[in-house]
């Protein structure tokens, strides 16, 4: 405020006066910085108008306001007045989302929930004075009383419906806000009619004009009026017959039968549609199918009872082209306890035929099921016959012990008898050095190449009495990276003591299990053949948990750990990280990553995240495999930095937080470099990165920082922990999650994307890139690209060789040319080919290829094989598990196969940390044949607590699955 004197001229003739005006003046600023403005006086003295030019600075503290007193002599007279504004700490609020939109729900049940981010994007704290629900939905929050600037709270939304029809509602949050109350607009549509299933798919071709059956739709009305039906109808090669009426009633329901006739070979699809006076009426059925011109003679072989360890008299069926083109022969495989032999080329012309005889070799005693499987050009699908038999043992006085027994080359077994027996090896009495020789003590040391041999024990009284033991010499080295090698393949093609017939409960089970002193995230790893000083020559599994240890176990029996170490020690304050959110990964963050083992210089690489008086900090341990000691050089302390103006930048440099990146990726060892991926743990709001780091695997020196956001935010490498992969060249694939992209307008920020990086000088370069059209709105919803890792494929024939298989959140498949990898286009994916949200679940982790055919395992879904065939996937599943859904993550897979024979997928099911982990096993030539559960024996074979993302190793006859408190060991029981 500023007070004006005013004297006006001195005039002939006129007394002089004195005036006084006082005209007070207020700096008020809208805006920071210079302000400038005027006022005028206007009066009778020449010159009139008068101005009094005006100035100041407005900024955000410091505010007052200045009085000047001012006196002059005549008009005009300008004075510069200056004051300083002030901008008032406020709160404000920022949602993730301002309307949420529900998808279909059926009356009288909640959906899944939807959360919305509330952030305290302002300058002070947030008051909270309730937030309230309206409609028929329902809300949680974790928001309290308040939240400083800054955080955030999650505010969780349910659909419960009430009556059928478009429904509508809204969240109301009243705080202190300038804004407030702030609104969530609610949308959903419901249902009282419920259809299921939504979808059949004949698993298996059907020959041409033949019909079959489908397995009936039921139509329930759950409403509390009776429905309407105006009419069932079907379309495509696809026909029904219906008890639904004209009318059903409240709780009542209906089915409808339908029946596959095709008209052609291969795919063909169709539907069931309903109409009625529901609001979603009509609700539609898919339905699809496949015709074959391709026929077998017989439906099933069944070779009635066959003495155990010996091979029945061959049976043959016949394979016929009905069609008049060519039929290709992509492979023929035996399941079980069966082999077969075949004439089928790889061309059956039209109208010819083919035959494969097939043997029957009991393993055990008891039914042997199995079949028959042909993949053939003219359909995705699997066709195959169905075979049967009994394993029947020998009436013998004589027993021994154990009846199964796999072992490496470097190891021995004792086989007992009750009575007085000599002992031979395959017939040879005492073995050999091509058998394994055993001694008149019944101690077999195997030979140095891997096989299946037979021991008999003949009794020296009668001997016509005997009895024999199946005996599995394996070599397989070890199992030295996550998913088994560094391109992620999830393969185990040495396994020949585990088939296909004696994984079952029967003979297949939960053998012992070692306790850990922390929850097991990072997969179990092995070598074979360690000596231990002081302990002699074992297979080694080692194991890694969150309280900050490493095991080193005996893989073949229980006890306790041949050593271990410990990376804290809480009397100096050094402990596993505290977890703020038990969500996550559980109450401690430890090592979480799977280590990597370097075979040829015995080092086991991990990283440690430990708190030091409150302090966190990474660092990068290389520990002798035979002792667990450290060796020379480390541990180094993990630090970084990049030039860059992206979240948490300082001065344009980004250092890495040790208190926000988190480590979950398996390590990657490659051409000497040990690689490091690092993202964030939940907290999506925070200054993180995606990071790769690279370090000396000889020196422990940090050669290489990679970081893709540096510009931005996000971006993270997780992949459900599944590690970086590496092709032969040494280009390393990554997938990354939410995060800024912008490289389509000049930036270098790449969310949502998978990359081919290079190593170059001391980073790593990006060689090519895909980013999908909608990589804004995976951002946006979630629906982040990074939870699955990218699998490469092996070289196809065809024009684009090599290929890789991406996935993620929103459960699109994209199949991707490594060579030409579409990059960003806004409109539509340049990827060789795309299947559509829905095919299958939310993919974490990643796929298997075997044998052709590419597996997923997505949350919610079940097991579905797709075949690779041309360089494109089958646009549906040929064959697909049966079962409930996998809850939770879904399951990271893992098979195990003798080259391109007893394929075995294996998975660990997890629902939620309170659930008891389940082992499954299924053929991996048709997933719907369930091998085994770890449920089938009763408690036998009982799991503890289940940890997600877990996979299972498979390596030398035994199975490795982690929990969050143990090791649990599987094999063939003895």
């Amino acid at each position: 405020m500023s007070a004006w004197w005013f004297r006006p001229e001195l005039r002939t003739n006129v007394p002089y006066v004195l005036c006084l005006l006082a005209i007070l003046v207020t700096f008020k600023p809208t805006a920071g910085g210079n302000r400038t403005g005027d006022f005028t006086v206007t009066d009778s003295l020449p010159g009139s108008a008068h101005t009094l030019s005006l100035t100041g600075k407005a900024t955000v503290a410091g505010a007052r306001l200045s009085t000047t007193s001012l006196s002059f002599a005549a008009s005009p007279q300008s004075v510069s007045v200056t004051g300083v504004g002030r901008t008032n700490p406020a709160p404000a609020v920022t949602l993730s989302s301002s309307n949420v939109s529900f998808p279909l729900q059926l009356v009288g049940t909640d959906s899944a929930i939807v959360t919305v981010k509330l952030t305290d994007s302002g300058n002070s704290t947030l008051y909270f004075s309730g937030i309230t629900v309206s409609g028929d939905f329902k809300q949680t929050n974790g928001c309290g009383t308040r939240i400083l600037k800054g955080q955030s709270c999650k505010i969780h939304v349910t659909f419960a419906p009430t009556v059928n029809g478009v429904r509508s509602g809204t969240v109301t949050i009243s705080d202190n806000a300038p804004d407030s109350p702030q609104t969530i607009a609610l949308a959903g549509t419901a249902t009282a009619v419920t259809v299921s299933p939504r979808s059949l798919a004949l698993s298996t071709p059907q020959a041409v004009g033949i019909p079959v059956s489908l397995p009936p739709v039921t139509v329930t009305n759950v409403g509390s009026s009776a429905l309407l039906i105006n009419g069932v109808t079907a379309a495509g090669d696809f026909t029904q017959t219906n008890t639904c009426g004209s009318s059903l009633g409240a709780g009542q329901t209906c089915s409808i039968n339908a029946a596959f006739t095709p008209s052609r070979a291969g795919a063909s699809s169709g539907t069931l549609t309903i109409s009625d006076a529901d609001f979603t009426s009509p609700q539609v059925v898919n339905l699809t199918g496949q015709g074959t011109f391709a026929s077998f003679s017989r439906p099933a072989l069944n070779f009635g009872n066959q003495l155990v360890n010996s091979a029945s008299a061959s049976q043959s069926v016949t394979l016929t082209n009905n069609g008049a083109t060519n039929l290709g022969i992509v492979r023929v495989t035996a399941s079980g306890d069966y082999s077969q032999s075949n004439t089928c080329a790889a061309v059956l012309v039209g109208g010819a035929d083919c035959t494969i005889w097939v043997t029957f070799s009991p393993s055990a005693s008891g039914p042997r099921p199995g079949f028959v499987a042909v993949n053939t050009s003219d359909a995705s699908f699997v066709q195959k016959i169905a075979l049967s038999g009994a394993g029947q043992l020998t009436a013998s006085t004589v027993t021994i012990s154990p009846h199964v027994a796999a072992l490496s080359s470097m190891q021995i077994v004792q086989f007992t008898s009750n009575i007085s027996v000599a002992w031979s090896v395959d017939g040879t009495p005492g073995g050999s050095v091509a058998l394994g020789t055993i001694t008149p003590g019944g101690l077999y040391r195997p030979p140095p190449a891997s096989g299946n041999h037979v021991i008999s024990a003949i009794s020296t009284a009668d001997p016509t009495q005997t009895d024999t033991a199946a005996v599995t010499v394996t070599n397989h080295a070890g199992v030295f990276s996550n998913r088994y090698d560094n391109r992620r393949s999830g393969l185990n093609l040495q396994e020949i003591a585990l088939t296909t017939g004696n994984t079952n409960s029967s003979q297949f089970g939960k053998l012992f299990e070692l306790p850990v002193d922390g929850r097991i995230y990072a997969q179990p790893l092995y070598v074979a053949g360690v000596k231990i000083p002081g302990n002699g020559l074992h297979n080694v599994v080692y194991v890694a948990t969150e309280h900050d240890s490493v095991y080193a176990f005996d893989a073949d029996r229980p006890g306790p750990p041949l050593w271990a170490t410990s990376f804290i020690n809480p009397s100096a304050g050094i402990t596993a990280v505290p977890s703020n959110d038990v969500s996550e990964l559980g109450p401690e963050f430890g090592i979480t990553g799977t280590p990597v083992i370097d075979p040829n210089t015995g080092t086991l690489y991990c990283v440690a995240y430990t708190s030091e008086v409150g302090n966190p900090i990474y660092r990068l341990h290389a520990l002798d495999i035979i002792t667990g000691q450290e060796k020379p050089g480390s541990p180094v302390v993990v630090q970084a930095s990049v030039p860059g103006k992206g979240s948490g930048s300082v001065g344009g440099t980004i250092a890495f937080s040790s208190s926000l990146q988190k480590q979950r990726c398996g390590l990657l060892l490659s051409n000497g470099v040990v690689y490091i991926a690092w993202a964030v743990f939940g907290a999506e709001n925070i200054s993180y990165h995606g990071w790769i780091l690279g370090y000396d695997a000889a020196t422990l020196e940090q050669v290489l920082v990679y970081n893709n956001t540096a510009n931005a935010q996000g971006g993270g490498f997780w992949s459900g922990g599944v590690g970086p992969a590496a092709d032969s060249n040494g280009d390393i694939f990554v997938s990354s999650g939410n995060g800024t992209f912008d490289v389509s307008t000049g930036g270098v920020d790449f969310g949502d994307s998978v990359t081919r990086l290079r190593p170059t000088s001391s980073t790593l370069s990006v060689v090519d890139y895909f980013t999908p059209y909608n990589q804004a709105s995976l951002n946006t919803l979630d629906l982040d690209l990074g939870s699955c890792a990218p699998l490469i494929l092996p070289d196809q024939p065809g024009a684009a060789p090599h290929l890789l298989v991406a996935g993620g959140k929103e459960g699109r498949i994209y199949l991707i040319n490594r060579d030409n990898m579409g990059q960003y286009n806004p409109t539509a994916d340049k990827v060789v080919q795309e299947l559509l949200p829905g095919v299958i679940g939310v993919v974490f982790g990643s796929p298997i290829f075997w044998q052709g055919d590419v597996y997923f395992l997505g949350a919610g879904d079940v097991l579905k094989a797709f075949q690779l065939s041309g360089g494109r996937l089958s646009s549906f599943p040929v064959s697909t598990a049966g079962g409930a859904p996998y809850r939770g993550r879904g399951a990271t897979l893992a098979l195990s196969a003798n080259g391109n024979q007893n394929g075995i997928l294996w998975s660990v099911a997890w629902t939620t940390d309170q659930s008891n982990a389940v082992l499954h096993a299924y053929n991996a030539a048709d997933v719907s044949d369930e091998l085994y559960n770890s449920t089938q024996a009763g408690s036998r074979d009982q799991l503890g607590m289940a940890v997600r993302f877990s996979v299972p190793t498979v390596v030398n006859g035994k199975v490795y699955v982690a929990t969050q408190s143990s090791l649990a060991v599987f094999g063939l029981l003895p």
